[in-house]
Order: structure tokens, then sequence, then C-alpha cells
């Protein structure tokens, strides 16, 4: 990796609320960063992200959002990047975004920061109502306006971005995965899984489509009796409740494993005949980046990031966005399992970390 100057000073702002996608990537980029510039990261939530960080040795300062209001953190804000002055504030996040940009902009007034950055780790989820709809605009003329360069994680996600943010400031950086630290994991730390074990891996909410795997199960146990199917739900979020309702409904409960929030999913993932990923959008999903990394077979909805990530792999994409067709890839896959292909260079942690590295030395000489 070509050297950084580590004078280069480098303020990450991120949620780390929760530990999903976008805080395995940020995660990911911050630990190889930290060996690069002076980074500090102001993470708003006490959490996994924010322990991780800590115990990577990474300056970490935390502005809680349970105890603290949109107008205490965006003070704090600005008294960190008025003390560190920073070259570079990268944000992640709507929250992040706005909050991190104005504080950013007052600071460039003072001229302690002098550039600022976002990453969007994917497409929204939500259609904004009111206020709501209030604070996307401000994200989005932040970004468009304030801030000097907005990262999309797939090429599909940079071109939804195009006309919210023109084509000059989107920059395309994939995510990537540390398969070094991955595979040092210890493989073995899981349950016992028997039979054939099919895999989901996401927050349970409702663009993830956890209820297409459900009704797939469903077909699967009903159509191909003969194989000991056992599946396998990794996450939480506020569908938990009605899809283990569902699972029961649809007569297949016994066969169907709720694990909850899983923290270290490798362990797992090295346990699955195949895992699924059946959402309606995805950006470049960390989760297919382990697997891929780990040799772990994917059946995977043909869109967004999955598309350009298993291009090469056309019998693991599915075109038809149903119970059946996922069913049907499944049954295909377990008559002619085939052997994954290797993760390329450009999604791995090290190719990332210079890319990110480019866009800031680009930056500041521009």
């Amino acid at each position: 990796m070509t050297i950084v100057n580590r004078s280069l000073r480098v303020m990450h702002i991120v949620s780390g609320d929760l530990w999903a996608g976008a805080e395995a990537q940020a995660y990911t980029l911050l630990r190889q960063l930290n060996h690069e510039v002076s980074l500090i990261v102001i993470v708003l939530n006490h959490g996994e992200l924010s322990r991780r960080l800590s115990d990577a040795g990474i300056s970490v300062r935390i502005l809680p959002e349970t105890s603290m209001s949109s107008v205490g953190i965006f003070c704090g804000l600005v008294r960190e990047i008025f003390r560190f002055r920073p070259d570079i504030v990268h944000t992640h996040r709507q929250k992040e975004n706005i909050l991190g940009a104005i504080a950013f902009s007052i600071n460039r007034l003072l001229r302690r920061a002098r550039l600022s950055v976002r990453t969007v780790h994917g497409a929204s989820e939500y259609v904004p109502k009111g206020l709501g709809r209030v604070q996307a605009a401000l994200n989005v003329a932040l970004g468009r306006w304030v801030q000097s360069a907005v990262i999309a994680v797939s090429e599909d996600l940079k071109k939804q971005l195009e006309p919210i943010y023109g084509q000059k400031n989107l920059v395309l950086v994939r995510n990537g995965v540390d398969g070094v630290a991955l595979k040092s994991v210890d493989l073995g730390s899981k349950p016992q899984m028997e039979g054939f074990c099919i895999g989901i891996v996401g927050r349970l909410e409702a663009v993830k489509r956890v209820d297409i795997f459900l009704n797939m199960a469903a077909i699967l146990l009903k159509e191909v009796p003969n194989i000991p199917w056992q599946f396998h739900i990794f996450g939480d979020g506020r569908l938990a409740i009605p899809l283990k309702q569902m699972a029961a409904q649809l007569e297949i409960a016994d066969r169907v494993y709720f694990h909850g929030q899983v923290n270290t999913i490798a362990p797992y993932l090295v346990g699955l005949k195949a895992l699924v990923m059946c959402s309606d959008h995805e950006g470049t999903p960390m989760t297919a980046l382990e697997a891929m990394s780990l040799e772990v077979p994917i059946i995977a909805h043909n869109v967004g990031g999955l598309s350009e990530l298993l291009y090469s792999e056309p019998q693991a994409l599915v075109d038809v966005h149903t119970p059946e067709g996922y069913a049907k890839s499944l049954i295909n896959f377990a008559d002619n399992p085939f052997v994954p292909v290797t993760l390329p260079q450009e999604y791995t942690a090290e190719y990332n970390c210079r890319q990110v590295l480019h866009l800031y030395r680009h930056l500041l000489g521009a």
C-alpha cells in the first residue's frame, strides 16, 4: 500500500447505533486508515462499533444521541472539529451528514477544517414524510454544495445517485473486506448446525425480504422433503415477532432458527451450504463479501452491487424475485453445487482504503 504521511488529519462521524453492513464497512476502512493517517472517529452511540474501534487502538469520541439532543451533538461536533483541525471530515448516513457538514462549514470559515466528504452505503429504504422531507432535502443540499464528494459503494448505486447529487460530485469506491482478519476468527466457535443449512443475514426490516426467505423455505420443505433442510436467520429488527409468527403459520417453525443479532458472523457462515440474499435492493453488502472470502456459495437477487459482485457466477443470481424463484435456484444448487469464485481484488479492505486515500489526496490537491 502507498504510505501516506500521517500528518494528514482525518475525522469520521458515524452513528454506531447498531452493528450492520454500514458499520462493518466503516470499521474495516477505519482499521486500515488508522495505519496511514492521524485519525479520530466521532461515534453517536455506545455499542459494538465504538467497542471494536477502541479495541483496535483508534481514537474515539462518543457523543451519545441517547442522552444528547441534536443541538448538543452539533455543538460537540463543532468543538471536536475545532480542536482536531481535520483536513477531511468524512460522514456516514443522514443525521451525521447534516450535523457533521454544518459543523464542518463553521470550522472551515474559522480555518479549522479543509474538506468534507460522505459515503452513501445504500439506497433510501423509506419515503420521507413531514419533517423527514425537510431533513432529506437538507441532506441532499449539503451533499451537493458543502461536501466535496459523495462516495457510492456500487456502480448501480452511483447511477441512482447521479440525478440527486450530480455526476461531478460522485465517486465509486466499492466496499472491501479484510480476509486475513476474517479468517483469523475462531471458525469453530458456533452452535452445531446440522442438515442442509441455508441462511440469511441482515436486519429484520422490510427491505431485506425475510418474508420471501420464509415462503421459499416452505416451498422447499414441501417440494423436496428428502433433503434435510434447515433455515437460519441472523439479525434483529422491528419485524422479528411478525416473522416468527409467519414461520409458525407456514408450519415450518421446527426447521427455522432465529439467532437474533450476531456480531461475529463468520463462524456461522462457514456452517452454511448456501447464503441467500433476497433484499429488494442492495449496495455492496459486507455479508456477501465475507461469504465469498470464506468460499460460502451465495444465491442472490440480481440487483445492485450483488449483480456486479457475482457477474461471473450467473447461476448464483436470481432474476425472479419471488419465493418460487429462490426455491428453484436452491433446488438446482442442491443438485449441482457450484464452487464460489474468488473475491476480486477491488473488494478487499486494502484496495478500498487505497481508493479512499487517493480521493482524499486528489481533493486536497485540487
